[in-house]
């Protein structure tokens, strides 16, 4: 029953919003025309009466007023209410549809040969609370948003501003005892991980082999292990190396409760302390190949 009233409260609601501008504004229109035709009637009157020319000059101020102030909110209620926002989605649709039947009738060389570099790095994906919940009662003493992190309060200092936030933020660690910290505190607990290829020359190499493309020259210092992640149709340059750069990704969900900080939305705070990728160590080999790959 109470659910029935609430939807005739509703339905009147918006049959009033929906009709009564409209006869707002019918209303307001022929006020404009009675007043011009009372102007016309009686226009020498109100010349030579200074009084009568004041009022009828507010009168007719308050009327264009009330015009321009109707007409905005009609333009409120209509865009809120009544726009059809079906037709704009049937219509970007269509857009859609024909770009894609454009890109159809493209042709793309697969065999084209494609360049990209430099760096790679792997992605370590875990729950940031699986690591960091040994220290919700650390003191911390201001959460700061650090640009580099030098020691491990600081790392701390700065997931407890991003994650109070909610904010996504990627930092370097300039103190590697910081950093293999976490690491270490990674592998010993045995904290559930995904690791997966990093880094944006990568992933777009990999999406380059994905669309069908075959020649395709990546420029990335790499370990063994890694590389054989990768497609067959992406030539690495290399060098090889003994240990890649990871990226460690620190993952939170909504309302996470960390220390006294609560998360209010889901989020990630990705640190590393790259060696090889600020390096470039990927640049000669990479170079020297490319000169042979065109």
């Amino acid at each position: 029953m109470a659910k029935k009233i609430q939807s005739k409260q509703q339905s009147s609601v918006h049959f009033l919003v929906k009709h009564l501008w409209k006869l707002s504004l019918l209303f307001l229109l022929i006020s404009i025309g009675i007043y011009y035709l009372i102007i016309n009637e009686y226009h020498h009157e109100i010349s030579s009466n200074s009084k009568l020319l004041n009022s009828n000059n507010k009168i007719k101020d308050f009327l264009y007023e009330t015009l321009y102030t109707l007409s905005f909110s009609t333009n409120v209620i209509y865009n809120k209410f009544f726009s059809n926002n079906n037709n704009n989605r049937a219509r970007y649709n269509v857009i859609l549809e024909q770009l894609l039947k454009a890109e159809q009738n493209v042709s793309i060389a697969k065999s084209s040969r494609i360049a990209i570099g430099l760096g790679v790095c792997t992605d370590l994906v875990i729950r940031a609370l699986d690591v960091l919940d040994q220290f919700q009662s650390s003191p911390i003493d201001e959460p700061k948003p650090h640009d580099h992190i030098d020691s491990w309060n600081k790392f701390l200092e700065l997931f407890a501003y991003y994650f109070q936030r909610g904010a996504a933020s990627e930092r370097y660690i300039q103190s590697k005892e910081a950093y293999n910290k976490l690491i270490n505190l990674i592998d010993e607990r045995k904290i559930p991980k995904k690791e997966a290829i990093g880094s944006n020359a990568p992933l777009i190499s990999i999406r380059f082999a994905q669309e069908g493309f075959e020649n395709i020259l990546l420029g990335a210092q790499i370990t063994d292990k890694l590389s054989k992640k990768f497609p067959n149709t992406i030539q690495i340059s290399g060098p090889i190396i003994d240990q890649d750069d990871y990226h460690v990704i620190l993952e939170y969900n909504t309302n996470d409760q960390w220390n006294q900080y609560e998360s209010p939305r889901a989020n990630r705070l990705i640190v590393h302390s790259d060696d090889n990728n600020v390096k470039l160590l990927s640049r000669i080999t990479f170079f020297e190949q490319f000169i042979h790959f065109q």
